[in-house]
């Protein structure tokens, strides 16, 4: 295994895979042991067209996990990956992250994309929705735009389970710049969507149903990672301590006004 520590800094562990042909997918097992205070940031580099295929962290709960993510077919011209783990550090704190073992297994994804889970228990069955979009433009937030629902279904986040990924709902008429700080921040401005499901033994789902979801124009779905919003509300509680006593420390070195 391969284990990096930082402090204030960025390492990374690349991993090679470079014959493996792209145009298939994949599912790739990933195992690792966890900081509870920062996990592994995650990129998958598509090694022809020189651009990622994935960004994610993954879960930071301080135990030995493994994942499973999968990642679908590229250009039929596109051959190898290129994986990096990198282990980030802002100011003072120390993270450890333990990398044990990345394997990668081809999958007939287009069959396996059309194929739905439903167990024969439930009094009601549920379809995965097919979005009509989906914005990824940050590894800790998705923007979906659906398509129509009709009756029971689950939206279906391909990364592994973890309480910290919330859904919400939201409907933004407003001004390119207003709909932007509601996507940016949903937890006040959106309806949370509570019926967090295990899909498949390790991804992330949300029941729901068409009345669920306002009947309104510009209806999305907002998917964050509320742990990396709570690391960003500690680094600007910093900052405005760090302003506060900088501002008191040059009021205490002006001279007193003497009559």
């Amino acid at each position: 295994h391969y284990q990096l520590t930082s402090v204030n800094s960025s390492n990374c562990i690349q991993v090679e895979i470079p014959n493996l042909e792209l145009r298939y997918g994949y599912v790739m097992k990933v195992e690792y042991t966890s900081d509870q205070k920062r996990g592994w940031f995650m990129n998958v580099y598509s090694r022809t067209s020189k651009k990622s295929v994935l960004e994610t962290y993954l879960r930071n709960n301080g135990q030995k996990d493994t994942d499973y993510i999968i990642l679908p077919p590229q250009s039929k011209h596109d051959l190898g990956y290129s994986i990096y783990f990198n282990n980030k550090s802002e100011g003072v704190e120390k993270v450890t992250n333990t990398l044990h073992r990345v394997e990668m297994y081809q999958i007939p994804y287009m069959e396996m994309r059309d194929l739905h889970v439903i167990n024969s228990t439930e009094a009601r069955s549920y379809s995965q929705t097919l979005p009509a979009s989906v914005d990824h433009q940050s590894p800790y937030k998705y923007t979906i735009t659906p398509n129509e629902l009709k009756g029971s279904q689950t939206v279906v986040l391909h990364q592994g389970f973890d309480p910290g990924w919330k859904a919400y709902s939201l409907s933004c008429n407003a001004n390119r710049l207003a709909c932007s700080v509601q996507k940016m921040f949903p937890m006040f401005f959106g309806t949370e969507l509570k019926d967090h499901v295990l899909v498949n033994n390790w991804a992330n789902g949300w029941n729901l149903e068409s009345t669920q979801l306002e009947s309104k124009n510009n209806q999305q779905i907002v998917i964050i990672f509320w742990p990396q919003y709570l690391q960003f509300a500690g680094f600007g509680i910093l900052i405005v301590i760090m302003i506060v006593m900088g501002m008191m420390w040059k009021l205490r070195g002006q001279p007193r006004a003497t009559h």
